[in-house]
This record gives C-alpha cells, structure tokens and sequence, in this order.
C-alpha cells in the first residue's frame, strides 16, 4: 500500500498557477498510486 501523506492548499495552489513544478511532479506521483494523497474538506476553500 502507498503511504499516505497529507496534501495542504498550497500544493494545489502552486501546481493549478504552474508556479511549482515540484509540487505538480508529486501531484502526478499522488495520481499514479506511488502516494496515496488525503486533504479535508477544509483545504480546498482556503484558496479558492
């Protein structure tokens, strides 16, 4: 099993404006099963 790891607003934020690579690079690693990415609820309204 992947391990988990916890993704904060400002990974998506920095991946979505194209300001970080490494942050779209662990994106992409969450996507194809390498990490099992988790966030609440309470993430995603903070930036958007």
């Amino acid at each position: 099993m992947a391990e988990a790891v916890f993704i904060d607003a400002n990974i998506f934020v920095y991946h979505f404006t194209g300001i970080s690579e490494e942050c779209s690079r662990f994106l992409k690693r969450c996507e194809a099963g390498e990490l099992r990415g988790v966030t609440t609820v309470n993430v995603i309204p903070v930036r958007w």
